[in-house]
């Protein structure tokens, strides 16, 4: 996953979606339109809404679902990095969970 705290959702790729959404409860058709860093708008397909566990930490979150042609395959935004308290270091753009 990529960490992005300038995002206020999370979001999945399609490619990863069509792979597990037969395991996954809690997804529902959308089409809301997302505006990306460069200024282009790309409608979702899907969002999920479930329980994610990183570590001892358990919280729901929501992912939304919309295709980043294979760039990447979640973006994790600043919903889930401060459920998780994702702690970023700018010089070395590492993070630690």
């Amino acid at each position: 996953a990529l960490f992005d705290d300038g995002m206020m959702i999370n979001t999945m790729c399609t490619m990863v979606f069509k792979t597990v959404k037969h395991r996954l409860k809690g997804w529902i058709t959308c089409s809301q339109p997302l505006r990306m860093a460069n200024g282009t708008v790309i409608p979702a397909v899907a969002q999920w809404t479930g329980m994610i566990w990183v570590g001892d930490v358990k919280t729901q979150g929501m992912f939304v679902v919309f295709n980043s042609r294979g760039r990447w395959a979640f973006l994790v935004g600043k919903p889930l990095l401060i459920v998780f308290k994702v702690q970023h270091d700018y010089n070395t753009d590492q993070v630690t969970v």
